[in-house]
């Protein structure tokens, strides 16, 4: 009963953020001028165009359902990946050591290409 709730408040976040998505490649935002407005309309055209798997310029109730799955399994292995001892909960201070972690990767990731990029000069 629980995970019927939980799946079915995820394709309703699902579907309103499709909807936001698409509005976005749409309308303009009025915040940081034109460059700001060209960023947020590329992310939701980039978004739209994702979710549009054949490329008609339409999604399909199969592409969108297609598009939560996809994205509903990349939620369960976040999950699990802060789930450090496996016991299908996540508490506090196990979803702060994942943060942490995530913070580490990123700041290594940003460091390495800062190398990469200072090597290629």
């Amino acid at each position: 009963m629980r995970s019927t709730i939980l799946i079915s408040a995820f394709a309703l976040f699902a579907s309103v953020a499709t909807i936001v998505w698409a509005d976005q490649a749409t309308k303009p935002c009025h915040k940081d001028g034109p460059k700001h407005q060209q960023h947020h309309h590329k992310k939701g055209h980039h978004l739209f165009k994702r979710m549009d798997t054949d490329g008609d310029g339409v999604i399909t109730t199969e592409e969108h359902e297609a598009a939560l799955s996809k994205s509903q399994e990349k939620r369960r292995q976040h999950f699990a990946g802060m789930d450090i001892n496996g016991d299908g909960s996540v508490t506090k201070e196990e979803a702060q050591q994942a943060k942490e972690a995530f913070k580490e990767r990123r700041k290594n990731a940003t460091q390495a290409q800062e190398e990469s990029e200072e090597s290629d000069d």
